[in-house]
């Protein structure tokens, strides 16, 4: 109640949600706060971690964007292939954007479509194993990065499926 009354008032939020294994870990999909963002901003936080053999670094789960949309303020600074101007997520979590939401919403960065997000987090987590499972795993493109913006209100959400980019600990990596 109070981030919304904070957002009715014009506030903005950045939010970002690891991987976890926690059964009430941060913004798992059935959350109180994950169904308020669903329902209000028409984005949620998967449980799911997204895999990209094309957009990759030293593991599937170390991604590189692969779609950037230039349209908003969020993704100006990053230049896809460009070193200088890239950022790098560690095993980030997928996020659903409803395409017929309340508010103003969007990707603001995707994995390519060769990608999937992998829903056996146990076998991630414990052993590093994923499997693409037709009926399990989501096909990509995975959204990485989403917005929402209520233009009534000003209120704005950024939501990160990763915080470890934050850390810059991948700056200056060979």
């Amino acid at each position: 109640a109070l981030i919304d009354r904070y957002l009715d008032r014009g506030g903005g939020v950045f939010i970002t949600a690891d991987f976890t294994l926690n059964e009430d870990g941060f913004l798992r999909e059935d959350s109180l706060f994950n169904q308020y963002l669903w329902e209000n901003w028409g984005l949620r936080m998967l449980d799911a971690v997204v895999i990209d053999r094309v957009a990759s670094d030293q593991t599937f789960t170390d991604l590189f964007p692969f779609e950037v949309f230039a349209e908003n303020t969020i993704t100006q600074n990053i230049i896809p292939g460009d070193p200088e101007f890239q950022t790098l997520f560690s095993v980030a979590r997928g996020i659903e954007v409803d395409t017929t939401p309340p508010v103003t919403n969007g990707s603001a960065i995707r994995s390519s479509p060769e990608s999937f997000a992998e829903t056996n987090l146990v076998a991630l987590g414990q052993s590093g194993d994923f499997q693409w499972t037709p009926t399990e795993d989501i096909q990509g493109p995975i959204t990485t990065v989403a917005w929402a913006r209520d233009a009534a209100t000003d209120g704005e959400i950024i939501l990160v499926g990763d915080s470890d980019f934050l850390t810059g600990g991948f700056i200056g990596r060979p």
